[in-house]
């Protein structure tokens, strides 16, 4: 937990052989909201992803994926 005024949230990350996820909650700004990083040398798209973020009823989301395989460019 960060309890540093104005960035007060959860941080946390798990390392998945050579992939990793982190993410950081802001919960006590007037619109608590989750920002959240998901690098993967296996191929996988929005789609599988999305639905397991919808399962914690998000007001809203916004995503980036970029494909790092080569010189990076974002697809979405």
């Amino acid at each position: 937990y960060c309890d540093t005024p104005g960035n007060e949230g959860v941080t946390g990350g798990v390392v998945i052989e050579t992939s990793h996820l982190t993410c950081h909650s802001w919960s006590e700004c007037a619109e608590p909201f989750l920002t959240l990083d998901l690098y993967s040398c296996k191929w996988f798209g929005v789609g599988d992803v999305l639905p397991l973020v919808r399962e914690f009823g998000p007001a809203s989301m916004d995503w980036l994926v970029v494909d790092r395989n080569g010189k990076a460019t974002v697809l979405e």
